[in-house]
């Protein structure tokens, strides 16, 4: 629980903040920092490997440890801020299958084209080619 007294040209208006935080902090190396458009808080956190759900308790998420994920499911998740997970691993093999079932494009597709052409065709053919 908090207050903040904010004065505007000569008034002072009081604003009260009930914040229940998720987890303990360290109160004796909390800081803070005011300027005219916000108000900063730094509350370092008691357990620093601790990672918090959310900033504020909240009544409906039951507090659970964190499970223990497989040595395969942590090699292949890769840091991100999204909430939602995606193994890139399977992705990636997804789209090498795709890749693998497409005919060739391009400067390789030219190159099939003319050796099917050069080896179907009869000699002046393939002396024109040359």
């Amino acid at each position: 629980k908090g207050v903040i007294n904010h004065i505007n040209k000569g008034k002072v208006d009081t604003y009260n903040i009930d914040i229940k935080l998720w987890g303990p902090i360290e109160y004796n190396n909390a800081k803070y920092d005011i300027t005219p458009y916000k108000v900063e808080l730094y509350l370092p956190k008691k357990d620093k490997l601790t990672q918090w759900p959310s900033l504020e308790k909240d009544n409906t998420i039951i507090n659970k440890p964190p499970q223990a994920e497989t040595a395969a499911a942590a090699s292949s998740s890769y840091p991100s801020s999204s909430k939602v997970r995606k193994d890139w691993s399977k992705i990636d093999k997804i789209c090498d299958d795709e890749l693998k079932g497409e005919k060739e494009n391009g400067d390789a597709a030219l190159n099939e084209l003319f050796r099917k052409i050069y080896k179907d065709a009869d000699d002046d053919t393939r002396r024109a080619m040359i």
